[in-house]
């Protein structure tokens, strides 16, 4: 029986691990900003270490306070990202066999690691496109949403396909204009990065949907998914 008490615990675990990976990415010198945005959001360190009592509004609130001193936070965050970070949802996405079906676990079940957009995919003949949709409340905040949504599954392609994984052959088109630490955004998705577009969207060749995962279980997708 799946409780409301154990999916709090899974995002509180996940909220946690991400607070973790965050700090882990910050130089010595910016450490004190870090705790003191846990300090304003109600965090302690002991939260921290035993996975507990956070939530999505408190990252959410933390990574707010760090970018107002390092703007580009959030993509050296995923740069840094494993999929496993994602608990639940990261064990049943390395298993599922190719990363189509990795993809899907980890939109299907979305909810559990984000509270402020869901990811869409579009699938034409040569081409597949992966795309954010922000929830209601999060409008404002769409262009660290697409830096957050965009990062985190092109640092997933990369870590499910390996080598398979080609930045030559990806296009990242924005919304918005190119920011000041525009550097960030070509030292992680490559020199094809695109702003001022009609849509902010990642796009990549879609026979890489049908590519087997490196690390797959295979056997154990069904248990991770149902468990999530």
């Amino acid at each position: 029986l799946i409780t409301d008490t154990s999916r709090d615990q899974e995002e509180s675990r996940i909220v946690a691990i991400w607070l973790q990976r965050l700090r882990s990415c910050l130089p010595e010198e910016q450490l004190p900003l870090f705790h003191q945005a846990l300090k304003q959001v109600g965090i302690r360190a002991s939260d921290l270490e035993g996975e507990a009592h956070c939530s999505q509004s408190q990252l959410d609130q933390v990574l707010r306070l760090v970018r107002h001193e390092i703007p580009d936070v959030t993509l050296r965050l995923f740069a840094r990202a494993e999929v496993l970070d994602l608990g639940l949802i990261g064990y049943a996405a390395i298993n599922s066999g190719n990363l189509g079906k990795a993809l899907e676990v980890m939109y299907a079940y979305h909810s559990l690691a984000s509270d402020r957009y869901i990811d869409q995919l579009e699938v034409f003949a040569h081409e597949a496109v992966v795309y954010p949709t922000a929830l209601p409340g999060h409008v404002d905040d769409y262009q660290n949403i697409v830096e957050d949504s965009l990062g985190g599954n092109w640092r997933s392609m990369q870590i499910l396909l390996g080598d398979a994984a080609d930045r030559r052959r990806i296009h990242l088109h924005f919304d918005y204009p190119a920011p000041a630490y525009v550097d960030t955004y070509l030292e992680i998705f490559g020199p094809n990065c695109h702003f001022e577009q009609e849509r902010s969207e990642l796009r990549f060749p879609s026979a890489w949907l049908d590519i087997s995962i490196n690390r797959s279980g295979g056997g154990l997708a069904q248990l991770f998914t149902a468990m999530c």
